[in-house]
């Protein structure tokens, strides 16, 4: 019989930021692979599920953000932009989606999922 029960007070040895930040990376490669076939609605896809993985840290208001940034996506609509994929994917859809992904790459930098600088001993001494 398994023990269920929660130890108040203690943390876990291992945690899940390698794997996240595996699974992030995998994501970012299928986004960019995405957005070159032009795979629009795959691409939003693929920046929905990084939002997932940066979810538990955000600010209220980066959601807000990211909810703003989906309901603009949602205002194109990708039906709309199957009827003229040239036109509407250039000037319309393209423009949002890079949008959403700049966004997800600030909330990555900011929780310090992204790139990591190394700052030396000259860079104090002014």
């Amino acid at each position: 019989m398994e023990d269920n029960t929660i130890v108040e007070g203690k943390k876990a040895i291992f945690n899940s930021t390698l794997a996240i930040l595996i699974r992030v990376d995998a994501l970012w490669k299928e986004s960019h692979r995405h957005c070159k076939q032009g795979a629009y609605e795959k691409w939003n896809i693929d920046l929905d599920r990084i939002f997932v993985e940066f979810y538990a840290d955000c600010k209220e208001k980066d959601i807000e953000t990211f909810d703003t940034i989906n309901f603009e996506i949602s205002k194109i609509g990708f039906k709309r932009v199957y009827e003229d994929q040239k036109l509407l994917n250039k000037h319309l859809l393209y423009p949002v989606l890079m949008k959403k992904e700049f966004f997800l790459k600030k909330i990555e930098q900011a929780q310090g999922k992204g790139v990591a600088y190394e700052e030396s001993w000259e860079d104090y001494a002014d």
